[in-house]
């Protein structure tokens, strides 16, 4: 549930950077930028926010893999049976990242009521058509 919980923050943020024209990992001449530190106070707070999600999902991780590796077969399918419910449950927030696609509004309808969905140019979550995607590494 966490994680899907996650996905979903990440995906409103990718929609919210692509309402205000940003696609995040590109600078202002469209090449790819790198930057080691967070430059404004929203990517801080962002940054933030994972740091919680991340710490929140490997502990639960670690704490049932060492609860598995207890060897108590009752504790053992406790878990994977925990899982498994879980995942029943609320698999259907885990859902992928959607790609984002110029001009359109969340719910892949176009925002300013011009082209039909789907004829502008998809920007999948960590990829880009970048002018300095075609040079040597």
């Amino acid at each position: 549930m966490v994680k899907g919980f996650r996905a979903r923050t990440e995906q409103r943020w990718a929609r919210e950077s692509a309402a205000n024209g940003v696609y995040l990992g590109l600078n202002d001449a469209g090449c790819e930028a790198w930057q080691l530190l967070p430059v404004n106070k929203n990517q801080m707070r962002q940054n933030a926010i994972r740091f919680c999600f991340v710490f929140i999902t490997t502990l639960i991780d670690y704490a049932l893999m060492l609860i598995s590796m207890t060897f108590n077969v009752g504790l053992f399918f406790a878990v994977v049976l925990g899982l498994a419910m879980g995942s029943l449950f609320f698999g259907h927030t885990a859902t992928p990242l959607l790609s984002v696609k110029d001009g359109e509004g969340p719910q892949g309808r176009s925002s300013d009521g011009g082209a039909p969905p789907g004829q502008g140019v998809t920007m999948p979550m960590g990829s880009s058509t970048s002018c300095c995607s075609d040079m040597p590494l």
